[in-house]
């Protein structure tokens, strides 16, 4: 026992020498590398973290569809920008990394007046982005990301473009969602208990376009009738009577529109069902709240 104890203590004091004869010649290496040497040897270590980041994930370019609005889906519906946002932006703008090179370019515009009774939302404009991304896939997972956040259908999206900073919401992905089919249909509706100058402003012909010079409307036809108006008498009798002061408009408008689920869309985001109501802005007068009474394809033939 005493002799174990003996040479385990000579055994710990030779350990002891060696760790300090190494630890003086670690300290004598470190003296010898000069500051380039050291310069050489982080940029070594970076590149090593660039190409482990790089087999990791690899960029490619991908499509997305974006609404220019709040960057919180539940807010988007009531925080369309004004006018002047959507039509500084142009087809062909584009944003670059701190290297100058492209990660974003605006493939085409979308930009749609909004409906109201005048004041904010009367200088309000819905406006749409097709992008075209530099993202990076991770290679594992499967996940985009742009500009270091996960590009997702419904996540925020932060854009600097050529002349503009926007703020949006992703609503398509290219390669995710069923692709949209673009197709016209006619659609026969009513335009009820309007001003008389406001039928009479209705152009027959007249076109509405999308902001960038493409049209997603146009009226075929319209009929103009006075308004109905329902009157109590004195024995309590219920009629209908004609209103000398209001119009009802019956139109007819061929529209541009996307299938999407299995459901027609105008204008993104307005059903196209039998009693749904859709607004036409056309330069003249805004035409709004036209019920719709029946559904034709652009050959006319009757789907619902």
């Amino acid at each position: 026992m005493f002799f174990g104890i003996f040479f385990c203590k000579i055994w710990l004091e030779r350990m002891k020498l060696k760790f300090k004869f190494k630890f003086s010649k670690l300290i004598k290496l470190f003296k010898k590398i000069t500051p380039l040497e050291l310069l050489v040897a982080f940029l070594l270590v970076l590149i090593l973290v660039f190409v482990m980041i790089q087999t990791r994930s690899q960029k490619e370019w991908v499509k997305a569809e974006i609404k220019i609005s709040s960057s919180s889906w539940w807010q988007a519906y009531f925080a369309s920008p004004p006018f002047w946002l959507g039509e500084s932006i142009k087809i062909g703008d584009s944003e670059f990394d701190s290297g100058r090179k492209k990660i974003a370019e605006v493939l085409d515009v979308k930009i749609y007046e909004l409906s109201g009774e005048g004041g904010e939302r009367a200088t309000q404009k819905d406006v749409y982005l097709i992008l075209n991304l530099q993202i990076n896939r991770d290679k594992k997972t499967g996940k985009m990301k742009f500009k270091n956040q996960p590009l997702e259908i419904g996540a925020p999206i932060e854009l600097h473009l050529t002349n503009t900073y926007v703020q949006g919401l992703v609503l398509n992905i290219e390669g995710i969602n069923e692709k949209k089919e673009m197709t016209e249909l006619i659609i026969e509706g009513v335009w009820l208990n309007t001003f008389p100058w406001n039928a009479e402003a209705i152009p027959v012909s007249g076109e509405m376009e999308d902001g960038m010079g493409n049209v997603v409307a146009k009226i075929l036809d319209k009929q103009i009738f006075l308004a109905d108006m329902v009157i109590t008498t004195d024995d309590g009798r219920v009629l209908v009577r004609k209103n000398p002061l209001r119009r009802d408009v019956a139109i007819r408008v061929k529209i541009l529109v996307k299938k999407q689920g299995g459901i027609f869309y105008f204008r993104e985001d307005q059903k196209v069902k039998i009693g749904e109501n859709l607004f036409f802005h056309l330069p003249e007068v805004d035409v709004e709240w036209v019920s719709i009474k029946s559904i034709f394809d652009k050959d006319g033939k009757e789907l619902y």
